[in-house]
């Protein structure tokens, strides 16, 4: 899953104040429930995976977390529930989330065209973008390339990502806007993450905020998300990805 939102900001730790939740917390060995979390374990071993997690939530409530195995293949170090997990292209959940509340406070207009967002700035929207919607962007109808791999603008993010992770948005916008969509918006669906790192400038533009600001504020604190980053996360207790059996260090390379 390649997640272009994690390309653009680098891995920042987020931790507000802890509330009174307190999940019965099981690392391995299990000694509770003993039915998931031995089941937990067979699965984890029957698949080879190097480490597993299980989250249990009972009336919207989480009630156990079960984990199992270590943080990569040829690693002692266990894996425990404090550990972060890499989801690739969880991003995009989020930042429809965010859209959403933001959109019931009245911060944001679903149907506000792209051409209108971006009048203001040095670069032309194409003709054909012009009345693009947020709504077409989250909703992968905007006719906005899948992603950068093809695009000499990745090589050069990656050789010098020295920009804030609000200027990579920008010049990301800069760069594709202009140019004419895969297809007409709103009339064919192509999953786009490109089209992802454009809603979350579409909603710095209407709120002038930076978005990760936005995450922290309407999606991170109300959900008690205690940490949380873009990209692989790097700490020496937090699983890894493999690539051909092999723990992979935390760099772009660890989707």
């Amino acid at each position: 899953n390649m997640n272009i939102s994690r390309v653009l900001a680098p891995f920042t730790s987020i931790e507000p104040a802890p509330d009174q939740l307190a999940p019965r917390i099981t690392d391995s060995p299990p000694d509770k429930s003993p039915t998931v979390a031995e089941l937990l374990h067979t699965t984890r071993r029957k698949h080879a995976v190097c480490a597993m997690g299980v989250l249990v939530i009972a009336e919207g409530q989480p009630t156990e977390v079960h984990v199992s195995g270590v943080v990569g293949r040829g690693r002692e170090t266990p894996v425990t529930s404090n550990a972060r997990w890499h989801i690739g292209s969880c991003t995009k959940s989020m930042t429809a989330t965010l859209a959403a509340v933001l959109h019931q406070q009245g911060k944001i207009d679903w149907e506000q065209s792209v051409g209108d967002v971006f009048a203001d700035e040095e670069f032309s929207v194409h003709a054909d973008y012009q009345d693009a919607t947020l709504a077409e962007l989250l909703s992968h109808q905007s006719g906005v390339p899948n992603d950068l791999i093809s695009s000499p603008l990745w090589a050069r993010m990656w050789a010098d990502a020295t920009g804030t992770a609000r200027d990579q948005r920008k010049q990301i916008v800069a760069t594709y806007l202009p140019r004419p969509p895969l297809h007409k918006p709103g009339t064919k669906f192509a999953y786009s993450n490109v089209g992802y790192v454009i809603a979350g400038r579409v909603l710095e533009k209407q709120t002038g905020e930076a978005y990760e600001d936005l995450l922290v504020e309407h999606v991170f604190q109300p959900l008690d998300i205690r940490k949380a980053g873009f990209g692989p996360p790097p700490g020496d207790e937090d699983p890894r990805g493999h690539r051909f059996g092999f723990p992979l260090p935390p760099n772009h390379l660890a989707d």
